[in-house]
């Protein structure tokens, strides 16, 4: 009787078992594998949509900055043009102030090259008593101090590009006096204006009212295009006793006014006046007048 073979059968089981362990393990595996990929995905695709979101808003914010950005340069613009019509305007009330500070201040001319001429005779602080003595007065003192402070005012405000001061009187011989702030321009910086108002202040007033010889030397000036005189009193002539007719006084005038004539036929400069107080007010005035009207100027009384 012949012997079952057995051996192969249980080893075909046992590697049956294997191979379903193996198969087992392989499924088990590719379970695991496809979860964690499930979750990866999951997680990616999270993350996309959270930088799709990032995306967006950032797309948005900046379209917002964009469209700010675009009103504040409309804005710009419209500042810009608003600027540049000021700026226009500026320069148009600059050129207007210009034309009208000469009216407002009581002047005719260009003002860029002044001449200031001012009256330092004796009778600009005192009067003759009954012994043909000049007697300082405290009113016309005070007088004097204001017409100084007047055309230092103007010294400091007026636009010119350049200046003069000259001031005549007489001396003790009756010769004609004339002093300068300088006998060349001076530019109209602040500080030359400055030094101006602290010289005249110490001019004093003394002798006739040489009024010619000063209008003389203000002519002088080259490029002179504006002259404002200052004086309360008629011109006089170097005599040694102060006594003058009608008749001395009235071709001295008459003297003043041919000569201007003559002279400002070619040079055509304005001469403004500004007869002071009442000292021959009347004919004085007329006198002041008349150089001012035939020479393109402003009588002002001060």
């Amino acid at each position: 009787m012949k012997k079952r073979r057995t051996g192969i059968e249980t080893m075909s089981a046992a590697f049956l078992d294997v191979i379903a362990c193996a198969l087992g393990g392989t499924l088990l595996l590719l379970l695991i594998s496809k979860t964690e990929s499930a979750k990866s995905i999951t997680a990616y695709s999270e993350a996309l949509s959270a930088a799709q979101a990032s995306q967006d808003a950032a797309s948005s914010k900046l379209k917002s900055v964009s469209e700010e950005l675009k009103s504040v340069k409309e804005e710009i613009e419209e500042e810009k043009r608003e600027f540049e019509n000021t700026v226009k305007a500026l320069g148009s009330a600059i050129e207007n102030l210009k034309d009208t500070q000469a009216s407002l201040a009581g002047i005719k001319g260009e003002l860029k090259n002044v001449v200031f001429v001012l009256d330092l005779s004796g009778s600009m602080t005192g009067s003759l008593n009954s012994k043909n003595e000049l007697v300082e007065r405290p009113q016309l003192v005070k007088r004097f101090k204001e017409v100084k402070a007047k055309i230092a005012q103007l010294v400091e405000r007026l636009d010119f590009e350049q200046f003069a001061i000259v001031g005549f009187g007489g001396t003790s011989d009756a010769q004609p006096r004339i002093v300068f702030l300088d006998q060349a321009w001076v530019r109209g910086t602040p500080e030359n204006r400055a030094n101006a108002q602290v010289t005249i202040e110490r001019w004093e007033a003394a002798g006739g009212t040489p009024t010619l010889a000063a209008l003389q030397r203000a002519f002088q000036f080259k490029d002179v295009d504006t002259v404002i005189l200052y004086s309360d009193g008629e011109p006089t002539i170097p005599i040694a006793n102060g006594n003058f007719t009608k008749e001395q006084t009235e071709k001295l005038k008459a003297e003043v006014l041919a000569w201007l004539k003559k002279e400002n036929s070619k040079s055509k400069v304005a001469v403004n006046t500004v007869p002071i107080g009442s000292y021959n007010s009347d004919t004085l005035e007329r006198f002041m007048r008349r150089i001012a009207d035939e020479n393109g100027g402003i009588c002002a009384p001060f």
